[in-house]
């Protein structure tokens, strides 16, 4: 049987932003209690005393890990951007042509233009210089095309090899940008790289949010 301290847990955790407030120590317990109440009551169909959430929240608080800024592995990291970027998204079963796309990939290392491709089970990615653009659609069915987007631009952050076992790193980076509602179109990891795409329109104000959150 579920408990109140679960339920307000499985809640809570499903709202991020109030995860970071309440390990903060900045969030009314009473209040989100009585945010939360009803939701609980639903759940367990009967009537819950406000003090015993407000415990439950108390109790859930001392597990968080407050002030994870401080706990990075990583602290003003190198950011390189790039412009100029379009993404393609096609089905998989239509990518037939390897060694053409393993071509394009060669021409765009030779001339220092960004190519990725991810591979999924039904869709495959591919982002790449717009520079690229007829030679990659000579490669590609047409109507195999899922979606495509111009322009674009992209920023890869340098990390160190230890983000790969820090919780809480990528949520971190992440979450920078969505406190400003800034749009990411498109998320491409490396071991020690995180390359997000961005709308022309965003990159600026991305770059600019991610150098200062981002910073000791």
């Amino acid at each position: 049987m579920l408990t109140i301290s679960q339920i307000t847990e499985e809640l809570i955790v499903k709202e991020p932003f109030t995860v970071d407030l309440l390990a903060q120590g900045v969030v009314n317990h009473s209040a989100l209690a009585r945010r939360l109440r009803p939701k609980i009551e639903a759940i367990l169909y009967k009537q819950v005393q406000l003090g015993a959430i407000i415990m439950a929240l108390k109790r859930f608080k001392k597990t968080l890990r407050s002030g994870i800024v401080n706990k990075l592995p990583f602290t003003n990291p190198d950011m390189l951007v790039r412009s100029n970027l379009m993404e393609l998204t096609l089905t998989t079963k239509s990518l037939n042509r390897v060694e053409q796309l393993s071509r394009l990939h060669a021409i765009a290392n030779e001339k220092n233009l960004f190519f990725a491709i991810t591979q999924g089970v039904v869709e495959t990615t591919i982002i790449t210089s717009c520079d690229l653009k007829e030679r990659l659609l000579k490669v590609i069915e047409t109507n195999a095309i899922v979606s495509q987007y111009q322009e674009l631009s992209a920023i890869t952050i340098k990390l160190n090899k230890e983000t790969v076992t820090t919780p809480g790193a990528y949520y971190f980076i992440l979450k920078i940008l969505a406190w400003r509602d800034i749009n990411i179109i498109e998320i491409v990891s490396t071991y020690t790289e995180v390359t997000i795409i961005f709308a022309d329109r965003d990159v600026e104000r991305a770059f600019s949010v991610l150098k200062r959150g981002l910073r000791t």
